[in-house]
């Protein structure tokens, strides 16, 4: 039996948000199994890109091919695929310059500030690090605090890239009918409960308390859903046309291989322990890709 698509929207909603905010909290209170992760994760990445080559950007060309002769330009299609992987892209570089002169005039002043005294104190073996660190230990506090910043700025890139790509895959999925809709659907679930688990941990590693972890994790649990209802309303207005959706797929199918390449691979295959655990991440990646890109043959 097939849902008829409101129920099947509200059950996205429902699901997706207990998936991204579930994950989150077996990152809170387990302990990572890396291996086990970076092979999943990797499986992941490869359905998100096949999901976004294979699937969003053909549906993209089918839908908005109308539109794209009504205004001359053949390469719309293309061009909104490259604005969504570059939106994420420049949202991420935008947050790193802000936070890197945030830090930089924040440095100048903590020399001389009572900051440095909240920070937690050096271990025993701290004259040892100093001696060897001159430049670092002027301050013997702010080997921790350059630590600390390190990973909370990791985090907080990690949540706006992720937080971004998640509302846009909502949006699509939103604005999506049919086959187009249970494809995305599968995406979105494939890759958010692991998308969860990877920014829960980077943001249990910056140290951040527990309240403020629930509120960033929610803040990420909370932009697929919001995603999804904005595409359902943008669907109900008389000005909705096949060639606004294509557009829109096209740009979410952007976000979709920058996650890919940018969030998942990269890093997973840079941090890869020896060749075995590498051709492990490979073969799960091209396992991903195969079976989405064949799901493609029944949407």
């Amino acid at each position: 039996m097939v849902l008829p698509e409101t129920a099947t929207k509200i059950i996205a909603i429902v699901s997706i948000f207990s998936l991204g905010a579930g994950s989150g909290l077996v990152a809170w209170r387990l302990k990572a199994r890396p291996q086990l992760f970076s092979a999943l994760n990797c499986f992941g990445g490869g359905v998100l890109l096949a999901v976004g080559v294979v699937h969003i950007f053909g549906d993209a060309i089918t839908k908005a091919s109308a539109f794209a002769e009504s205004i001359n330009f053949q390469p719309w299609v293309p061009c909104m695929f490259l604005t969504g992987y570059a939106l994420v892209f420049t949202a991420e570089q935008l947050v790193i310059c802000a936070i890197t002169t945030i830090r930089s005039k924040t440095a100048d002043d903590e020399a001389n500030s009572e900051t440095a005294a909240l920070l937690p104190p050096c271990p025993d073996d701290s004259n040892d690090f100093c001696a060897n660190n001159s430049q670092t230990c002027r301050n013997p506090h702010m080997q921790y605090a350059g630590i600390l910043d390190k990973h909370l700025v990791l985090a907080y890139i990690t949540l706006l890239g992720l937080s971004v790509h998640s509302f846009l895959a909502g949006l699509a999925l939103g604005a999506a009918t049919g086959g187009s809709m249970l494809t995305i659907l599968i995406a979105i679930v494939a890759h958010k409960g692991l998308a969860g688990y990877a920014l829960g941990s980077a943001l249990v590693t910056s140290g951040m308390t527990m309240l403020a972890f629930a509120m960033l994790q929610g803040l990420f649990s909370v932009s697929t859903p919001s995603g999804i209802a904005f595409g359902w309303w943008l669907r109900t207005r008389s000005s909705f046309s096949p060639g606004l959706e294509g557009s829109i797929l096209a740009l979410t199918g952007g976000t979709f291989v920058y996650v890919t390449v940018n969030e998942i691979l990269g890093p997973e295959i840079h941090k890869s322990r020896g060749v075995k655990e590498r051709l492990i991440n490979t073969v799960c990646f091209l396992v991903g890709a195969a079976v989405m890109a064949m799901f493609a043959k029944w949407t």
